[in-house]
């Protein structure tokens, strides 16, 4: 058995923390001699000869112990207070990342899919607990654990439940409300989703009502251990509220300080909270579909202004909190406000609002840097990812053509016209344009958002970037030619009508030269070369008209005076 004893002269340092993505590297090794962090104490790990546990899977809080006298099993006493792992549980089964889904070897059994998954076994498990059979093994997770947990459960919980952002000191506060609305509507149990924006854990609290007492009950689910949680109960609402969440995160990988007292790397400030309880969870098992993506209010307290917690409000169109922040924001000096709005973990807030956003938080965001000078303004809107790719390149090069509006209203009205075409242009790393990038991938759609906002932008600005080439010196239109896609030759139409006349003239003859060259050549099947005929006969008809042959030059007069005395008079 395992045996936790006190801190000794002889203490092994804690293995470094493991990566949110579900990496097995820096993992404890729980069957040697080792020290990890519990709470606020470090307590050393080793082995000892002390009965080995029966029936219990867990090596630090085995479920049934096996008296050193009497031979004969025993169930611990519940502890008041004390973090423990549940009994029957065992913490040595770590499958986070290493299972992939039957049906798509390449996606892998992730923490997003363990807690969404935990959260169902919560419920459904009470009064017992969990049935951690379901979890425990590889074969298991592959029978179990469905694909569309993902896209459909996690996501539509994301549209339904309730979202606070919690600091990481608050989390006992929320429980502490929870656990007085559940009592107030005399419920037992509720969960709750726990986001980062790379990692995703669930909480489980539940009233134990008593003849003589009523019991609180904390079940904290880390999905690095995957057969697992951990848990506390407490007698009262009072001693709740004390808690944080460095109280439960301490027994996990990820957030192990280090020896020194460094920050831990990929160290958060704030999380999200999801609210699941048994009727939102049945609904959504029978939500058939994804649900769009709607602003959302924020529920509970404000929290602060900081990095993390801007990035939850701002990707999950919490507009109405990202407002009233703002006010707190603008406050701090200019060089920090730019550091919580730029600076985060993967890519920057403003990329991820782009690409995965909702088009409303556009100008909620420009709020937030409006007073900023220039050149800042113009740097957090070319948020760039770590690829290099710029916000409004990401969001065209992915097909996002509903943020091209907001976008340009935005640019409109918060930089001056010398900064519209940098940041419209969108640069891609290798300094070729990406509405010539968009075009080429056949994103349509984008040329009818692009058209829409015509008479909003100056024709000189529209004709530059609709008049945009590649790196291979083709423009767009002549990219779409070139892959035969005939809805983008279609729908250029409606960039022709609104450009200016030289740039149509421009536009078309190129292209039409190119579909020209590939007629002769045959390598298309060139369905769209009635549709292209189409625009050059209504917008550029010369280009239709042969050249003439001119016309063969008369012979000179000494010619035709020495021509018949040689024999070469024309025969009528």
């Amino acid at each position: 058995m395992l045996a936790a004893t006190a801190l000794s002269s002889r203490t092994v340092k804690p293995e470094p923390p493991m990566r949110m993505d579900g990496s097995a590297a820096c993992q404890a090794d729980l069957s040697s001699t080792g020290s990890f962090r519990w709470g606020s104490a470090n307590v050393e790990i080793q082995l000892s000869s002390a009965p080995r546990a029966t029936g219990g899977a867990s090596p630090l809080f085995p479920g049934r112990l096996a008296s050193p006298r009497t031979g004969k099993t025993t169930t611990p006493v519940r502890a008041y207070g004390k973090l423990r792992y549940a009994p029957g549980t065992d913490p040595s089964i770590r499958l986070n990342g290493k299972v992939a889904f039957p049906a798509s070897p390449d996606k892998r059994i992730r923490c997003l899919h363990l807690s969404m998954y935990w959260v169902g076994l919560f419920l459904d498990g009470l009064p017992k607990g969990p049935d951690y059979s379901k979890v425990a093994s590889e074969e298991a997770l592959r029978q179990n654990v469905p694909r569309s947990i993902e896209y459909r459960m996690y996501r539509n919980a994301m549209q339904r439940c309730k979202l606070r952002v919690v600091m990481m000191e608050d989390w006992g506060k929320v429980f502490a409300d929870l656990f007085e609305e559940l009592a107030h509507r005399g419920e037992e149990a509720t969960t709750l989703l726990i986001s980062t924006t790379d990692h995703v854990m669930a909480v489980g609290l539940r009233v134990h009502r008593k003849p003589k007492r009523t019991v609180y009950s904390i079940a904290f689910y880390e999905p690095h251990f995957t057969a697992s949680h951990v848990e506390i109960h407490f007698d009262s609402i009072g001693p709740v509220r004390a808690l944080a969440a460095r109280d439960f995160t301490a027994t996990a990988c990820d957030y192990w300080p280090r020896p020194t007292g460094e920050p831990v790397p990929d160290n958060v400030d704030a999380m999200l909270m999801a609210e699941l309880d048994r009727p939102m969870l049945d609904d959504l098992r029978h939500l058939a579909g994804t649900l769009a993506t709607e602003p959302r209010p924020l529920h509970g307290d404000l929290p602060k202004p900081t990095a993390d917690a801007l990035w939850y409000l701002l990707f999950h169109a919490c507009n109405d909190a990202v407002r009233a922040l703002a006010p707190a924001l603008r406050q701090l000096p200019d060089g920090e406000r730019v550091r919580r709005l730029s600076s985060h973990r993967a890519t920057q807030p403003f990329y991820d609002v782009l690409l995965k956003g909702h088009p409303s938080t556009v100008p909620a965001f420009g709020e937030l840097i409006a007073d900023l000078p220039v050149q800042h303004r113009a740097a957090l809107l070319r948020s760039t990812s770590r690829t290099g790719f710029a916000a409004f390149a990401g969001a065209l090069w992915y097909g996002r053509s509903d943020m091209v509006a907001p976008f340009w209203s935005l640019v409109k009205s918060i930089m001056p016209p010398d900064w519209h075409f940098p940041i419209l242009a969108a640069s891609l790393p290798d300094g070729s344009s990406t509405i010539h990038a968009i075009f080429a991938r056949g994103h349509h759609r984008a040329v009818q958002a692009f058209a829409a906002i015509a008479d909003d932008m100056p024709g000189q600005l529209f004709a530059t970037l609709m008049c945009a080439r590649g790196a291979n010196d083709q423009t767009g239109l002549e990219a779409a030619i070139r892959r035969n896609d005939l809805c983008t030759v279609y729908e250029f139409g409606a960039v022709l009508e609104k450009l200016l006349p030289q740039a149509r003239v421009f536009l078309l003859r190129r292209a039409w030269a190119l579909a020209q060259d590939l007629y002769a050549s045959e390598q298309h099947r060139f369905v769209y070369m009635d549709v292209l005929r189409t625009h050059v006969e209504r917008y550029a008809p010369e280009l239709l008209v042969p050249p003439q042959r001119k016309p063969r030059a008369a012979a000179p007069r000494w010619w035709q005076a020495i021509a018949p005395r040689r024999g070469n008079r024309i025969k009528p």
